[in-house]
Protein backbone atom coordinates (compact mmCIF):
# COMPACT_ATOMS: atom_id res chain seq x y z
CA UNK A 1 0.00 0.00 0.00
CA UNK A 2 1.31 2.92 -1.24
CA UNK A 3 0.37 6.37 1.47
CA UNK A 4 2.29 8.81 0.07
CA UNK A 5 2.49 12.10 3.05
CA UNK A 6 0.83 15.26 2.29
CA UNK A 7 1.66 18.91 2.48
CA UNK A 8 -0.07 20.91 4.84
CA UNK A 9 0.37 24.21 3.19
CA UNK A 10 -0.95 22.85 -0.08
CA UNK A 11 -4.28 22.34 0.65
CA UNK A 12 -7.07 24.20 -0.40
CA UNK A 13 -8.87 25.68 2.38
CA UNK A 14 -12.61 26.84 3.01
CA UNK A 15 -11.70 30.58 3.13
CA UNK A 16 -10.53 30.11 -0.82
CA UNK A 17 -14.31 28.93 -1.41
CA UNK A 18 -17.03 31.39 -2.93
CA UNK A 19 -20.37 31.19 -0.43
CA UNK A 20 -23.16 31.33 -1.21
CA UNK A 21 -24.88 34.13 1.12
CA UNK A 22 -28.27 33.54 2.89
CA UNK A 23 -31.41 35.08 0.96
CA UNK A 24 -31.86 38.74 1.85
CA UNK A 25 -35.27 38.32 3.36
CA UNK A 26 -33.66 36.07 5.88
CA UNK A 27 -32.25 39.17 7.57
CA UNK A 28 -35.88 40.06 8.28
CA UNK A 29 -36.88 37.02 9.78
CA UNK A 30 -33.90 37.26 12.13
CA UNK A 31 -34.16 40.76 13.00
CA UNK A 32 -38.25 40.34 13.94
CA UNK A 33 -37.34 37.33 15.71
CA UNK A 34 -35.28 38.73 17.55
CA UNK A 35 -37.72 41.44 18.25
CA UNK A 36 -40.95 39.43 19.32
CA UNK A 37 -38.44 38.31 21.97
CA UNK A 38 -37.94 41.74 23.41
CA UNK A 39 -41.72 42.40 23.63
CA UNK A 40 -42.78 38.82 24.70
CA UNK A 41 -39.31 39.70 27.59
CA UNK A 42 -40.63 43.18 28.00
CA UNK A 43 -44.28 42.08 28.09
CA UNK A 44 -43.41 39.50 31.26
CA UNK A 45 -41.31 42.18 33.02
CA UNK A 46 -43.56 45.27 32.94
CA UNK A 47 -45.99 42.65 34.00
CA UNK A 48 -43.87 41.44 36.74
CA UNK A 49 -43.04 45.12 37.61
CA UNK A 50 -46.63 46.75 38.06
CA UNK A 51 -48.20 43.69 39.44
CA UNK A 52 -45.88 41.98 41.48
CA UNK A 53 -43.56 45.37 43.14
CA UNK A 54 -45.19 47.71 42.35
CA UNK A 55 -43.57 50.14 40.46
CA UNK A 56 -45.54 53.04 39.78
CA UNK A 57 -42.88 55.85 39.88
CA UNK A 58 -42.45 57.08 36.38
CA UNK A 59 -38.31 56.53 36.80
CA UNK A 60 -38.24 52.68 37.71
CA UNK A 61 -39.91 51.92 34.25
CA UNK A 62 -37.74 54.52 32.22
CA UNK A 63 -34.90 52.77 33.11
CA UNK A 64 -35.92 49.53 32.90
CA UNK A 65 -37.31 50.76 29.92
CA UNK A 66 -34.03 52.21 28.56
CA UNK A 67 -31.86 48.70 29.31
CA UNK A 68 -34.39 46.68 27.23
CA UNK A 69 -33.62 49.21 24.28
CA UNK A 70 -29.88 48.73 25.11
CA UNK A 71 -30.28 44.97 24.53
CA UNK A 72 -32.92 45.30 21.98
CA UNK A 73 -30.08 47.15 19.91
CA UNK A 74 -27.53 44.58 20.79
CA UNK A 75 -29.53 41.83 19.50
CA UNK A 76 -30.32 43.59 16.58
CA UNK A 77 -26.50 44.16 15.86
CA UNK A 78 -25.48 40.83 16.56
CA UNK A 79 -28.36 39.49 14.29
CA UNK A 80 -26.80 41.67 11.52
CA UNK A 81 -23.40 39.78 12.75
CA UNK A 82 -24.33 36.39 12.41
CA UNK A 83 -26.21 36.97 9.33
CA UNK A 84 -23.25 38.63 7.58
CA UNK A 85 -21.09 35.56 8.52
CA UNK A 86 -23.70 32.83 7.47
CA UNK A 87 -22.21 31.04 3.69
CA UNK A 88 -22.51 27.56 2.08
CA UNK A 89 -20.96 26.65 -0.63
CA UNK A 90 -21.71 22.82 -2.76
CA UNK A 91 -18.30 20.83 -3.65
CA UNK A 92 -18.20 18.01 -6.00
CA UNK A 93 -18.05 15.50 -2.64
CA UNK A 94 -19.07 17.87 -0.45
CA UNK A 95 -20.88 20.24 1.40
CA UNK A 96 -19.53 23.20 3.21
CA UNK A 97 -21.60 25.39 5.60
CA UNK A 98 -20.18 28.27 7.94
CA UNK A 99 -22.23 30.02 10.51
CA UNK A 100 -21.15 32.48 13.61
CA UNK A 101 -19.11 35.54 13.99
CA UNK A 102 -18.12 35.89 17.29
CA UNK A 103 -17.98 32.11 17.73
CA UNK A 104 -17.13 30.54 13.83
CA UNK A 105 -18.27 27.11 12.85
CA UNK A 106 -17.16 25.28 9.83
CA UNK A 107 -19.42 21.67 8.97
CA UNK A 108 -17.72 20.51 6.21
CA UNK A 109 -20.49 17.44 5.38
CA UNK A 110 -19.44 14.82 2.47
CA UNK A 111 -22.14 13.89 0.24
CA UNK A 112 -21.46 9.91 0.74
CA UNK A 113 -22.40 10.57 4.72
CA UNK A 114 -25.79 12.14 4.44
CA UNK A 115 -28.31 9.54 4.62
CA UNK A 116 -31.58 12.47 4.17
CA UNK A 117 -32.53 15.71 3.67
CA UNK A 118 -35.71 17.93 5.17
CA UNK A 119 -36.61 21.38 4.00
CA UNK A 120 -37.51 23.10 7.14
CA UNK A 121 -40.00 26.48 7.35
CA UNK A 122 -41.44 28.30 10.23
CA UNK A 123 -44.00 30.67 10.59
CA UNK A 124 -41.41 33.96 9.73
CA UNK A 125 -39.63 32.38 7.61
CA UNK A 126 -43.17 30.89 5.52
CA UNK A 127 -44.29 34.86 5.67
CA UNK A 128 -40.75 35.83 4.11
CA UNK A 129 -40.60 32.94 1.93
CA UNK A 130 -37.46 31.15 3.64
CA UNK A 131 -36.60 27.71 4.66
CA UNK A 132 -33.65 25.80 5.52
CA UNK A 133 -32.63 22.31 4.91
CA UNK A 134 -31.88 20.03 7.16
CA UNK A 135 -28.94 17.43 6.44
CA UNK A 136 -28.99 14.14 8.09
CA UNK A 137 -25.94 12.35 8.41
CA UNK A 138 -25.38 8.63 9.88
CA UNK A 139 -23.44 10.04 12.50
CA UNK A 140 -23.99 13.25 15.05
CA UNK A 141 -22.76 15.70 11.88
CA UNK A 142 -26.31 16.77 11.48
CA UNK A 143 -25.90 20.59 9.69
CA UNK A 144 -28.78 22.70 8.64
CA UNK A 145 -28.31 25.46 5.47
CA UNK A 146 -30.27 28.57 6.80
CA UNK A 147 -31.85 31.38 5.05
CA UNK A 148 -32.58 29.82 1.58
CA UNK A 149 -35.07 30.76 -0.97
CA UNK A 150 -38.00 28.50 -0.91
CA UNK A 151 -37.02 27.34 -4.83
CA UNK A 152 -33.15 27.20 -3.48
CA UNK A 153 -34.38 24.82 -1.20
CA UNK A 154 -35.94 22.47 -3.17
CA UNK A 155 -33.57 22.84 -5.78
CA UNK A 156 -30.46 21.91 -3.48
CA UNK A 157 -32.42 19.00 -1.86
CA UNK A 158 -32.78 17.74 -5.08
CA UNK A 159 -29.61 18.55 -6.48
CA UNK A 160 -28.45 16.54 -2.89
CA UNK A 161 -31.10 13.48 -3.36
CA UNK A 162 -29.23 12.78 -6.63
CA UNK A 163 -25.66 12.14 -5.23
CA UNK A 164 -27.08 10.32 -2.13
CA UNK A 165 -25.44 6.97 -2.26
CA UNK A 166 -27.54 4.18 -3.75
CA UNK A 167 -27.69 1.88 -0.47
CA UNK A 168 -30.89 -0.10 -0.97
CA UNK A 169 -30.61 -3.71 0.49
CA UNK A 170 -33.89 -4.46 -0.48
CA UNK A 171 -34.19 -5.62 -3.52
CA UNK A 172 -37.24 -3.92 -6.33
CA UNK A 173 -38.77 -7.52 -6.65
CA UNK A 174 -38.80 -10.11 -4.43
CA UNK A 175 -39.33 -13.69 -5.53
CA UNK A 176 -40.70 -14.90 -2.16
CA UNK A 177 -43.50 -11.97 -1.68
CA UNK A 178 -46.67 -12.62 -3.60
CA UNK A 179 -49.34 -9.60 -3.00
CA UNK A 180 -52.43 -10.63 -2.04
CA UNK A 181 -54.47 -10.45 -5.17
CA UNK A 182 -52.25 -13.26 -6.47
Amino acid sequence: MHNPQVDLHTLPTYRQLDLQPPAPAYLRVMLLERSLFIVLLLGGVLALITLVLHWHPFWRPAVLLGTVFIFWSALLWLAQKAFANKGYALRQHDVVIKKGWLFEKIQIVPLNKIQHTIVKTGPLERLFGISGLQLFTAGDADAVISGLSRKDAAALKDWIALRLPKTSSIPATNPHYESAGD
